[in-house]
């Protein structure tokens, strides 16, 4: 497989939002430098105009960039060398397979690298385990919107939920979510292609839906997640900054939501937790 090397050069505090926009853009994979990062595409998959896009949205963030084709390589080994397992609050433990495991951790979450989002290291997807760990989750019926690498749904699981329904747009995410569910020993539970609006015709109604998708996204789809979430249900989001916070709470209200948690991390990173009243 052909791929493409971009080197981005960009104000520092734009890399983590940078490199989330491109993780919806087919990018695979990424590495950082002090003075810029890389990204990874397949050569099949790569448009400039789509850089030329990043650089006129996020112009204060001064984005220069560099491209070159290189030879077929293991991705998927390369950035295993890099993984490191990581504790969210003391309580969760994610480990790929080759990892030792923390007996003394109560939560634990195997997830083997590949390239779909979700392994724990990034605020959005700890400040959601973080908020699951602090729910009631037992008998629960969870919806996880853009499920990644199943991370969420497998804490879910693992934290007492009783039926779970994940997707995602990308094909290689509902295998690598597949794949993440049996190294857990968790019972299987549904992953499927696509986006809410493929499922809007399904009757079933969760006391939990999860997003951690961005900011545009979930305000595009806000309402659609409410038509599912079961009067009383929680709705917990991340993806985006606390600078978006106000835009996404009036939103949320207007669909019938009240805010009832919040947390902020490093970056500037936030995610929040609404009910259904």
């Amino acid at each position: 497989m052909q791929f493409t090397q971009v080197e981005i050069k960009a104000d520092q505090n734009f890399t983590e939002i940078l490199i989330a926009e491109l993780s919806d853009l087919n990018y695979e994979s990424f590495w950082e430098d002090e003075e810029y990062f890389v990204a990874y595409i397949e050569k099949d998959n790569f448009d400039e105009s789509v850089l030329k896009i990043l650089q006129e949205k996020y112009w204060e963030a001064h984005i220069t960039y560099a491209f070159s084709g290189l030879e077929s390589k293991n991705w998927n080994q390369e950035w295993e060398k890099n993984f490191q397992p990581i504790t969210v609050a003391g309580k969760c433990h994610i480990r790929a397979t080759f990892h030792e495991s923390l007996p003394n951790i109560p939560l634990e979450i195997i997830i083997d690298p590949k390239m779909s989002f979700g392994t724990g290291h990034h605020a959005t997807t700890s400040m959601m385990i973080e908020h699951l760990m602090d729910m009631d989750l037992k008998g629960k019926n969870v919806m996880d919107v853009g499920c990644g690498s199943g991370i969420l749904s497998i804490a879910a699981a693992k934290l007492g939920a009783a039926d779970i329904f994940a997707f995602d747009i990308d094909e290689w995410s509902v295998e690598n979510a597949q794949e993440n569910i049996s190294l857990n020993h968790i019972l299987p539970f549904k992953v499927a292609k696509g986006t809410i609006a493929d499922f809007k015709n399904r009757n079933t109604h969760f006391d939990l839906i999860m997003a951690n998708i961005t900011r545009n996204v979930l305000l595009e789809e806000i309402s659609a997640y409410v038509a599912h979430l079961q009067t009383g249900g929680s709705l917990a989001i991340s993806g985006f900054y606390e600078t978006d916070i106000t835009q996404l709470e009036t939103a949320a209200s207007a669909a019938g939501l009240s805010k009832t948690r919040q947390l902020i991390k490093e970056g500037g990173w936030a995610s929040l937790v609404f009910e259904k009243s």
